[in-house]
This record gives structure tokens, C-alpha cells and sequence, in this order.
């Protein structure tokens, strides 16, 4: 989500752009529930109405379910209640691609990358088939941190070791209105009814309370642990979406940070391309930026998870004043 915001982004601002994806056909991930304020974000990319199309559902909230069980509503004025969108992120993501692609955008899929490279002026991305050369580099590989990997730099961890396990499934028991969270000592549960025959099912619980599950090969499992980066921006490189920092994904605030970052980068890269900004205040400027609002959210969140008692073990907590 985030690479492909940047890419729109990007050559709408008139910019020319490589997209690198290893995945020659990207999997299913979980994200399905958008927050409403994905509406005037995606009408910024050109995509409002394939948004609107795509939904399958326009649910008015979360229905939770816990020691103090709740429908929360998203808000909105009265008569006008905020609607999110329920949406099939494999059909969303290939509507981005096709738009992305009648911009201009260059896509290589099926291309791992090799090396990454940054130089006072430029940054060199090596590919199996060739060498990309860019004045700068997104880096949207999600939980992988390909720059922090390649490059320089660390992510800080905000909490205990999590581990996230999704699923698809042809029969569920929720609202196709009211997707339903339960909360439980360790972590949650999520379900999602996308399409009337296709429900999403995603856990999070510390990493070793799935050790014993994994040979159930239905799951997929990701890194679910809080993190931030310790510099979201540096050389020639800006880490957005998952690769800059990610909270709990149940906070439905993944999707707007992907493409709200995507666009933030975008932006001043822009500005420094058209010299009204200086490099240096440029990485600055988006690296507070980018941790000052996973810090705030996390400083948010931490008293909601503690409350439910999904951190149990004494000690081992989320750390927003750690960072």
C-alpha cells in the first residue's frame, strides 16, 4: 500500500518512477478494514471512486468484545455517521497497480533486490536484470526493512515480541456491518466478513503462545511487535508505511500511515528536487514527523491494552517514553 501511494503520488507530481516488487503475484495480507478517513486519501490519489466501488461493506464501527464488550462507532455527525470500508486489499492493490501503471509508473515484478547503495547524490538499487539509479529511494518492504537491512539504521521496539497469524475462511459469525475484535489475556482476535462467502480471521498473542499452531497451515504469521525506526529518514532513503514503524493493527490505523507517509515522502522529495527545501531539513522534518505520531499513538494505545490486560507479563509493556 504504501509503495504503490508513493508511485501515484509521485508521478502525479511529475516525477519518474520504478516500483521493484520481489512478489511476481503479491499474496493476500491482513488490512481489509479502513478506517473513513481513507476516503479523502485515496481522492488525493485519484482513487476515491474505485474505493467506493470496491467495498463490500461500509461498516459504522468495531463491535468489541472483552471485559467491557461495546459497538464503538467511528464518529461523524449526527444523521452523517463516518463509514469505513470493508475492501479485499488483493482487488484494491490491483486497481492501484493499473493506476499507477496509466500514469506511467514502471513496474518490476519479480525482481529481488540485490544491493542498495547510497551515494552523496544518488542512490543505486541492483537488481538481477539491472542497476537502478535514483536521486532517491521509498522504501515500503513492510516488515522485511530492506534499508535498515542493506543501508544503515535499526527499528526500536516499543513492546514485548508479538507475533500476528491470519487466515481466510469460507463461513464466520459476524455482522458484515460490524467486523468484531475479541480481546483476551496475551492479545486478540479479529474477524472480518469480506465478500458473503469469504471472512478474514486474524490473531495477535505473544510469540510463543502460536509455537504449537504452526504446523497448522491454514495461517500465515508476521511480526506483530511494536516498532519504530530510529531515523524514518536518512541519505538518500525515506522508510514509509511498515518500514518506518507500526503499532497494533488493530488500531485500523496501518492503511493511513502506509499512504499518509507514502505522500509525506513524496512531497519533500519533491520540495528538494525543486530546491525550496534543503535535503538535510527535509530527512528532519519527516523523520520527527514520522515518530512524533507513532509515539502519540502509541502513548494512546498503551493505556487501552494495559486496561484490557493484554500485556500480562510483568515488566514487559508498551514503551512510548523509551524512544
Amino acid at each position: 500500500m504504501a509503495g504503490l501511494a508513493a508511485a501515484i503520488a509521485a508521478r502525479k507530481a511529475g516525477l519518474t518512477v520504478s516500483v521493484v516488487e520481489r512478489e511476481p503475484n503479491p499474496p493476500d495480507r491482513p488490512g481489509e478494514t479502513l478506517h473513513p478517513g481513507a476516503g479523502p486519501v485515496f481522492d488525493r490519489l485519484g482513487l476515491l471512486a474505485d474505493l467506493e466501488r470496491l467495498a463490500t461493506s461500509r461498516p459504522l464501527g468495531i463491535e468489541v468484545l472483552g471485559p467491557n464488550s461495546s459497538r464503538l462507532a467511528f464518529g461523524g455527525p449526527v444523521g452523517a455517521p463516518w463509514a469505513g470500508y470493508q475492501i479485499d486489499r488483493r482487488s484494491l492493490s490491483k486497481v492501484m497497480v493499473e493506476h499507477a501503471q496509466d500514469l506511467g509508473v514502471e513496474f518490476l515484478f519479480g525482481e529481488a533486490v540485490r544491493s542498495l547503495d547510497c551515494a552523496k547524490d544518488h542512490v543505486s538499487v541492483g537488481l538481477p536484470s539491472r542497476t537502478i539509479s535514483a536521486s532517491w529511494c521509498c522504501d515500503a518492504t513492510g516488515f522485511s526493512n530492506l534499508s535498515h537491512r542493506k543501508v544503515s539504521g535499526r527499528m526500536q521496539s516499543l513492546g514485548p515480541q508479538m507475533t500476528v497469524r491470519y487466515r481466510y475462511v469460507a463461513d464466520g459469525a459476524v455482522c458484515a456491518d460490524w467486523p468484531r475484535i475479541t480481546l483476551r489475556p496475551g492479545g486478540w482476535r479479529w474477524q472480518a466478513q469480506l465478500t458473503p462467502s469469504r471472512f478474514a480471521e486474524v490473531e495477535l498473542s505473544q510469540r510463543r503462545g502460536f509455537e504449537t499452531a504452526r504446523n497448522d497451515a491454514t495461517w500465515a504469521y508476521a511480526d506483530g511487535t511494536w516498532r519504530v525506526s530510529a531515523c524514518p529518514a536518512d541519505q538518500r532513503v525515506f522508510r514509509i508505511g511498515d518500514a518506518g514503524g507500526r503499532l497494533d493493527p488493530a488500531a485500523g490505523k496501518g492503511m493511513l500511515r502506509a499512504a499518509m507517509s507514502a505522500m509525506m515522502a513524496v512531497h519533500l522529495i519533491h520540495a528538494v528536487l525543486q530546491r525550496s527545501i534543503g535535503a538535510d531539513k527535509a530527512r528532519t522534518f519527516y523523520s520527527r514527523w514520522f515518530r512524533d505520531w507513532v509515539v502519540q499513538d502509541c502513548r494512546e494505545l498503551a493505556p487501552l491494552v494495559l486496561k484490557q490486560g493484554v500485556w500480562p507479563i510483568v515488566g514487559q509493556r508498551p514503551r512510548p517514553d523509551a524512544v
